[in-house]
């Protein structure tokens, strides 16, 4: 597997918690709302976020579903650390994190990064 540098996990996770403004920006870019010099560019690097996190989600497991909704889409913005998070998936820091590192591998992945 290919080892994601520091800035592109940084990255890859600003990306996740942005999601959901990110769907709202292509939603507001298929109706033609943005500049023309600026729209196909802005459209498919907007597409190629919101499908490849899509994509992860959707054939994510149980668990790194739970990782991803209390890390990066929590409805009240209580962005919960590891330890929390590794307490409700019953299992250690390391392991959560080790999975943190295939959802955002993938993510990379589906984006064309690797």
């Amino acid at each position: 597997m290919t080892e994601l540098s520091n800035l592109d996990v940084q990255k890859l996770e600003e990306y996740w918690m942005k999601y959901e403004k990110y769907k709202n920006q292509l939603k507001f870019a298929k109706e033609g709302n943005l500049p023309i010099e600026k729209e196909e560019q802005h459209y498919r690097t907007l597409q190629n976020i919101v499908s490849a996190i899509e994509k992860v989600y959707n054939q994510s497991n149980e668990d790194a579903r739970t990782i991803i909704n209390m890390r990066y889409w929590d409805k009240d913005n209580t962005f919960y650390d590891w330890e929390e998070i590794a307490d409700r998936l019953f299992i250690s820091r390391s392991k959560t994190l080790r999975k943190r590192k295939l959802i955002l591998h993938e993510t990379a992945k589906y984006m064309g990064w690797i």
